[in-house]
C-alpha cells in the first residue's frame, strides 16, 4: 500500500487501475471498442471515488 501522500502515488494508482481493467478484461474474455480511452475514463472514475484527484 502507498500512501497518497507519496510522490508517486498518483503513477502506482494509475498503473494498478490499468492491470485490474487488463485483468478482469482478460478473465472475463471482455473486449472495449474505446480501448485506452475507455481505461483513461475508469482512472479518473477511479481517482474521483477515492479522492486521489485531489493530488493533481
Amino acid at each position: 500500500m502507498v500512501s497518497i501522500s507519496h510522490r508517486n502515488a498518483q503513477m502506482y494508482f494509475d498503473r494498478d487501475v490499468r492491470c485490474v481493467y487488463r485483468y478482469f478484461g482478460k478473465r472475463l474474455n471482455l473486449s472495449f471498442n474505446d480501448g485506452e480511452k475507455t481505461v483513461m475514463s475508469m482512472i479518473q472514475i477511479m481517482r474521483e471515488a477515492t479522492g486521489c484527484h485531489l493530488l493533481t
